[in-house]
């Protein structure tokens, strides 16, 4: 493994010299085990030492401002990373092939970052039940959809109604990736999603299916497309009487016959959140 910081032999020498020397001078053995330096075993549920390290090298480079030097250390850590070839069940092994799909997705190479995935998953099928491999990856969704990792976060959400389509949270997966690509201001695609949800939930799951077609609609409005806009708060208006959707399109619908734009037609960062 390559060191991040190539100065920390030269300090570890002065340490391992006192160590050596110590012990002959005094006449002692120095059995006490406080004083090795080995690295302790690492207790269960924890990393080892060796994916500890990974893992602080990844994060590093990540969280770097620089866009040209978090490029090239992820380039480095990700060949790194796939020539330790994981290849077993694990905890080791399926941390490094996290770390290697994380780096992937970092880099935007969703195909690889995808196959890395499915790699993990497919290690390791014992450990996963539908609904456990559903959890993981809505944990997971959540993580790279706040670092920003748009399409990484939209893949595992999709994973959530692909492995447990009955999941009580799959709704919410499905609402996040409407959520996300509205957030990128994917509008267009935001409000078909929307649109399949409605149809999707309009009978398993009537709040969603509101919330969705309102969402619809919005996206509609942020597009500037303010006659789609329009059409499709009305349906939420007639479809769902008395309700907090009904009365949300109302007024929405007042602000496009009064020609208002949304903020989102200005450039504003994304939200952090899903």
């Amino acid at each position: 493994m390559t060191a991040l910081r190539t100065w920390l032999p030269a300090i570890a020498l002065p340490a391992i010299t006192i160590l050596v020397i110590l012990p002959v001078a005094s006449g002692q053995q120095n059995d006490d085990p406080s004083e090795s330096h080995a690295q302790p075993p690492s207790k269960p549920g924890e990393p080892s030492p060796e994916v500890a390290s990974w893992q602080e090298q990844v994060n590093e480079v990540i969280a770097s401002r620089s866009a040209k030097w978090r490029r090239t250390h992820l380039a480095r850590l990700s060949a790194e990373l796939s020539q330790k070839k994981p290849a077993t069940s694990s905890d080791d092994d399926l941390a490094l092939l996290e770390l290697l799909e994380l780096t992937q997705w970092a880099l935007k190479d969703a195909e690889a970052a995808r196959k890395t995935l499915q790699k993990r998953y497919a290690l390791a099928p014992e450990r996963y039940t539908a609904v456990q491999l559903a959890e993981k990856a809505l944990a997971e969704a959540q993580r790279y959809g706040k670092r920003g990792f748009s399409e990484a976060a939209r893949t595992l959400y999709a994973q959530v109604s692909h492995v447990a389509p009955d999941h009580p949270k799959a709704p919410l997966a499905d609402k996040n990736i409407g959520i996300i690509l509205r957030r990128d201001r994917r509008f267009k695609e935001a409000e078909q999603h929307f649109l399949t949800m409605v149809r999707k939930y309009a009978t398993s799951n009537p709040e969603y299916a509101r919330q969705s077609h309102y969402l619809a609609g919005d996206c509609a409005w942020r597009a500037g497309d303010m006659s789609r806009a329009g059409q499709l708060f009305k349906e939420v208006e007639d479809r769902y009487p008395d309700t907090p959707e009904a009365d949300d399109a109302r007024h929405m619908r007042q602000d496009v016959g009064r020609g208002e734009r949304p903020d989102s037609l200005r450039p504003q960062q994304p939200s952090q959140k899903p």
